[in-house]
């Protein structure tokens, strides 16, 4: 065949350009095609690109982007704190309608998750989080115009909480992707992100608003927010290992109205961890939220109040890694990490009304920090593992909207109690009973377990009895030796 002949020519390139076999393959096709009416040859260039490979070099990089993303988006959403005494100032307003502005953000990141899924089914993760990158970045900018704080209410907690969402599940559902063996580790990297978040952001940002302002601080953040969302651009959908039945299954799913279905609230493991969650959400981001005010009400400076943070940040990282790598021995309950995280978190909220100095405020913050990674994490392990497999998306979908109720709603009312009593002592009360109510919630699944167990002991004692044939099976006896049920008569 001649050079000019039309046909398709093949070259690996490999070689050429020093690639090995574990890194990306590249295959230039040419087509030469010879142009009839010019007498001129037309050469066309087309790039394959094979599958990035789960577990590799790539997949690092994304799970790296995916930790940074959380960084930025959730750790400015979760250093809250920090504007909250600057918002009451500045617009004269009181604790429960500017607690209102960062309470309601957290929520609609919870929320706004089943829009997030349908954005991704539709689009792929890289275009959801890159749109959400751009809403963050647009909520702040805007943001930073708002006259009153009703304007904030859609400008930042709806804007910016919607944003915030499509960066959170995309990066959750990429991971997903890119991980098979090292699925857990990666997942704990990227949860690790948002305690990373509140270290950095919540300092830095103090710093900003005492130089500049609020107003210049959300204008500078808008661009910071957007660039290291950008990292996004990694999500790439051609990656191996995809199930595309399994895809198709839940597009299915999806055109079925899946998201409607409310079998999964007939699971009493299920039923209790949303009901559980849910209750515990109503306190659990208080102390968040009013740190800063309270700590200026017991006479600690808001700078000062601003490096909490930094300890609730690092605390929060050992408990998320702490508390996953101890969910992975077969012997501990999940469910008992789960509670224990949260009797521990709702009693340090109740004795933090006793706080009078900054040393005090440090082993609070330590104490909740590390309580609230290990309640992140156990509730995320609980969320995937309560149900059946293909009931998993559901049942998180479900957990994750009904607390968002509690969420948006438990720190204004706080604010609430505390404007009307004028103290916080009543309100982190009222709190932490929450939080401690829920925790205690879910031993009613203990006690559904041994009657359960005891109705099934009593149903074999019949049946094992009555097959042996023994006349009077209630004078029976029935024990176990080695697993193996023998049967004596009583007399």
């Amino acid at each position: 065949m001649s050079q000019n002949d039309p046909g398709l020519h093949i070259e690996e390139t490999q070689e050429s350009l020093g690639v090995t076999q574990d890194r990306l393959k590249l295959i230039s096709v040419t087509r030469s095609k010879h142009h009839v009416h010019h007498g001129s040859d037309l050469n066309f260039s087309k790039t394959i690109m094979a599958p990035y490979a789960q577990d590799g070099l790539w997949s690092w990089l994304v799970c790296a982007s995916a930790t940074l993303s959380w960084l930025a988006a959730l750790g400015f959403v979760f250093s809250f704190g920090i504007f909250f005494p600057v918002f009451m100032d500045y617009f004269q307003e009181s604790r429960e309608k500017t607690a209102w502005v960062g309470s309601l953000a957290i929520a609609i990141i919870f929320f706004a998750g089943h829009a997030s899924g349908a954005l991704i089914s539709k689009f792929g993760c890289r275009v959801t989080a890159l749109l959400g990158a751009f809403l963050c970045a647009l909520s702040l900018g805007v943001s930073s115009l708002a006259k009153n704080i009703l304007v904030l209410y859609f400008t930042y907690s709806v804007l910016y909480g919607l944003g915030t969402s499509f960066v959170f599940s995309s990066s959750i559902n990429i991971i997903s992707k890119y991980f098979k063996k090292r699925r857990s580790l990666a997942m704990g990297i990227l949860t690790c992100g948002q305690g990373a978040g509140v270290l950095i952001m919540a300092p830095v940002l103090q710093m900003m608003v005492d130089a500049y302002g609020w107003r210049t601080t959300y204008r500078m953040m808008a661009g910071v927010v957007f660039l290291i969302c950008l990292t996004a651009v990694t999500y790439s959908p051609n990656v191996e290992g995809e199930d595309t039945e399994e895809t198709s299954a839940e597009k299915e799913d999806e055109k079925r109205g899946c998201y409607i279905d409310v079998s999964v609230w007939k699971e009493p493991k299920v039923l209790v961890l949303i009901v559980s969650s849910t209750v515990i959400m109503f306190g659990h981001y208080t102390p968040q939220i009013h740190l800063v005010r309270y700590c200026e009400d017991i006479g600690i400076t808001a700078d000062a109040a601003s490096r909490l943070f930094v300890y609730y940040g690092l605390a929060s990282c050992a408990g998320r890694l702490v508390s996953g790598r101890l969910c992975d021995f077969k012997m501990i309950n999940t469910y008992f990490v789960y509670q224990i995280a949260e009797i521990v978190a709702g009693m340090s909220i109740l004795f933090v009304t006793m706080a009078t100095s900054y040393i005090h405020m440090m082993v609070f913050i330590v104490i909740f920090g590390f309580c609230d990674g290990a309640y992140i994490t156990t509730l995320n392990i609980l969320a995937i593992t309560c149900t059946s497999p293909d009931k998993t998306a559901l049942a998180l979908a479900w957990q994750m909207q009904m607390s968002s109720f509690t969420t948006a709603s438990g720190p204004p009312i706080v604010g609430l109690v505390a404007d009307s009593m004028d103290s916080y002592t009543p309100a982190f009360y009222m709190a932490g009973a929450a939080v401690l109510a829920g925790a205690f919630i879910p031993f009613f699944l203990l006690c559904r377990k041994e009657r359960s167990a005891s109705r099934d002991l009593w149903t074999t004692s019949v049946q094992t009895a009555e097959s042996a044939g023994v006349p009077d099976w209630r004078k029976s006896v029935v024990y176990t030796i080695d697993k193996k049920t023998s049967i004596r008569d009583a007399d």
